[in-house]
């Protein structure tokens, strides 16, 4: 497998407005800001959901940390929730090449930051994570 050096990548959100907030979805991560923008106003124009509800997006520039092995980075991210169960208090660290790496630190994350909830994330580079559209339901 081919190792790459890469110095920063790009991730891509896109948040809906609901009647009671904000709501993100993490679309994917991108080798390049262009590659993200591209992919953004796609699923702005065409994706069921992201058309019909007047989304925004946000890109973000992180740090690559080691090494790249093939198409797949890590991240690490730690959130709280709220009475209702949404997520609150999202913490995302960089990006690492080696999942040992991000596994390490989870465990300092842990102790300087304060959430109920951890998770290390595999994301896989120009891919897209969230493919489907959504829909609204209000009971």
């Amino acid at each position: 497998m081919k190792t790459k050096t890469i110095k920063t990548l790009f991730e891509l959100i896109i948040y809906d407005y609901p009647k009671d907030g904000k709501c993100p979805f993490g679309i994917g991560v991108f080798l390049t800001e262009e590659n993200a923008r591209h992919t953004a106003e796609r699923y702005l124009r065409e994706v069921k959901g992201f058309k019909d509800y007047g989304c925004s997006y946000e890109i973000t520039a992180r740090q690559v940390f080691g090494a790249v092995t093939g198409c797949v980075v890590w991240q690490v991210e730690g959130w709280n929730e709220d009475s209702d169960g949404e997520e609150t208090d999202i913490l995302k660290s960089d990006f690492f090449g080696a999942e040992e790496d991000s596994n390490a630190c989870c465990l300092e994350l842990q102790k300087v930051h304060n959430r109920s909830n951890w998770v290390v994330d595999k994301h896989i580079i120009d891919k897209c994570s969230w493919e489907a559209g959504f829909s609204r339901y209000y009971y």
